[in-house]
């Protein structure tokens, strides 16, 4: 991984435990859209459903002025850890530079397809937050057509947040994760910042992923070729060759070639692959999120995913817990799974007032815990 994947890696680790990584992975594995936004280019329009906080609404970009825009969404942890600095940078350069938080893609994780459905959500979320002194700059909510998140985010070839922008007399100065504004913002305020430069490194930089981001998917390619011809032995080889190539994100094959092996070569092989992985934290996390989202899964390849997530549990993690109640129950462990998800719903509850779990921990949250182990507890009870 480069030095900015392992800085967000560890990140995510200290906050939110091992498993949190999986959305760092997951985020890393998708191609990038076609760009048509970057450093130097000209700052798109703010069109917003909503100005929840501030004083002084802004609706639209003052060439005379700086400003971060920053993305971010209420399920999204590491947009939520990055609150109270950015709340501190804003201070530190009130007057100076304004800061927007912009909240998009709640519909990725809510079920519906709607942003605006969300914004009571995000209104009350906004509001506790800058009760507990985390979140004390401006916010607005994306609206119905999901502008800012397609004319600014996926402009930019960018699929994951937290992302910030730095935007200076109109034009885009600068785009990245906001664990690196502190030293771009003293430039930036004190007229040292070059944006040619900026510009410059950045394309290398783009330039450099892409290459790399190419190499992956034609190892990809070549298996996935293989295995649709039925070329099944020829398929895992060329597996255990990307793996072999890129040794440092091996994780974008390795699970991959545990799912070829559990279609065409039987659980047991699959299993014994999977307890291999298993011993990297990273390859291992990276394939139970895969198989928390693959239907039919078999009981012996359940088994094998509550095993592996038990050895995560440190019973500090109420996610952690929830998703080993998920696969009990999938197992028909519903007794199991109400007693895991019951001790999720008390850890959440303790962790309420955690300056880092407390904002993720909401009521909403809390009140989905306590229904999927009445759900678990209603089974256990009719299975017997």
């Amino acid at each position: 991984m480069n030095q900015k994947s392992e800085k967000l890696k560890n990140m995510a680790k200290r906050i939110f435990g091992t498993f949190a990584i999986l959305a760092i992975c997951a985020l890393q594995m998708k191609a990038q859209e076609k760009k048509s936004l970057s450093v130097g280019d000209d700052a798109p329009v703010l069109k917003y459903s909503k100005w929840i906080q501030g004083t002084n609404p802004i609706t639209a970009i003052d060439p005379d002025k700086t400003y971060v825009i920053e993305f971010w969404a209420t399920w999204c942890g590491p947009c939520i850890a990055a609150m109270p600095h950015l709340s501190e940078l804003s201070k530190k350069y009130a007057g100076k530079i304004d800061f927007i938080g912009c909240n998009v893609w709640e519909n990725l994780h809510g079920g519906n397809k709607d942003q605006e459905t969300y914004l009571p959500k995000v209104t009350k979320f906004v509001q506790d937050q800058f009760k507990l002194g985390r979140l004390t700059y401006n916010v607005i909510t994306d609206n119905t057509a999901e502008y800012m998140g397609n004319n600014w985010l996926k402009a930019a070839g960018i699929d994951g947040i937290p992302s910030s922008f730095v935007v200076q007399k109109g034009k885009i100065a600068w785009i990245g994760h906001p664990v690196y504004l502190d030293s771009i913002l003293a430039a930036v305020n004190s007229g040292t910042y070059n944006v040619q430069a900026e510009k410059q490194k950045y394309e290398d930089q783009e330039k450099k992923m892409a290459e790399m981001q190419a190499g992956f998917n034609a190892a990809i390619k070549l298996y996935k070729d293989a295995e649709a011809a039925k070329e099944y032995d020829k398929a895992l080889q060329l597996a255990d060759q990307a793996i072999a190539k890129f040794p440092d994100n091996k994780y974008m094959f390795t699970t991959d070639k545990f799912m070829m092996l559990l279609r065409y070569y039987g659980e047991e092989k699959a299993i014994a692959y999977g307890l291999e992985l298993q011993r990297n934290n990273l390859t291992g996390q990276v394939l139970i999120g895969t198989l928390m989202t693959t239907e039919n899964l078999s009981p012996s390849v359940i088994e094998f995913c509550i095993t592996a997530v038990k050895k995560w549990d440190d019973g500090k993690n109420p996610k952690l817990l929830d998703i080993l109640a998920d696969f009990q129950a999938r197992g028909g462990f519903y007794k199991d799974a109400a007693e895991t998800q019951k001790k999720t719903v008390e850890l959440a509850k303790k962790l309420k007032t955690d300056p880092q779990w407390g904002p993720i921990m909401t009521d909403g949250v809390i009140s989905d815990y306590q229904k999927k182990a009445d759900e678990y507890e209603k089974k256990a009870d009719k299975k017997n």
